[in-house]
């Protein structure tokens, strides 16, 4: 299995896509991240917030926890996939697309891949092979604190 950069690189190869980082929620440190260089700043305090404010709106009784917060504008969509981690932060799973050449389905089905899971998981635990993820990451050492790991690998979670 490919390390985080691996992963979001894949995640950037998808059509449209021109920006991907993982970030912890309560932190707001960006653990990994690919592209950006169109000339789209992202505030990731923003996201953040935007993430936090749907988790709220959806703690209702027999909701569940947001799947996939969308956002989109004329010319991009803001895709975020919280990623709970057992016995540690929440993180955050962002993509923006172009939003003429992307594909909202396929970017969410990508999202919620085994695989895409099991890289996040890992940052979180501190086993990932980074690789060149991103400066922010190298500068605040990336890896939070190690928790166990689960029982079972987690599933994919199919798009609704």
């Amino acid at each position: 299995m490919a390390g985080l950069g691996g992963v979001l690189s894949k995640l950037l190869e998808l059509a449209g896509a021109s920006y991907v980082c993982v970030v912890e929620r309560d932190s707001a440190r960006i653990l990994g991240d690919v592209g950006g260089n169109d000339g789209h700043a992202v505030d990731i305090n923003s996201v953040i917030a935007l993430a936090t404010s749907a988790a709220e709106i959806a703690d209702a009784p027999g909701e569940g926890p947001v799947e996939d917060l969308i956002l989109s504008s004329r010319r991009c969509y803001h895709v975020l996939r919280p990623v709970d981690v057992p016995a540690g932060p929440t993180l955050l799973l962002y993509i923006r697309l172009q939003r003429g050449r992307a594909t909202l389905a396929l970017a969410r089905r990508e999202l919620g891949t085994a695989e895409i899971q099991r890289a996040v998981l890992d940052l979180a635990r501190g086993r990932s092979d980074r690789g060149d993820v991103s400066a922010a990451a190298r500068d605040t050492g990336a890896a939070a604190a190690a928790a166990p790991a689960p029982a079972t690998s987690p599933a994919a979670v199919p798009p609704r």
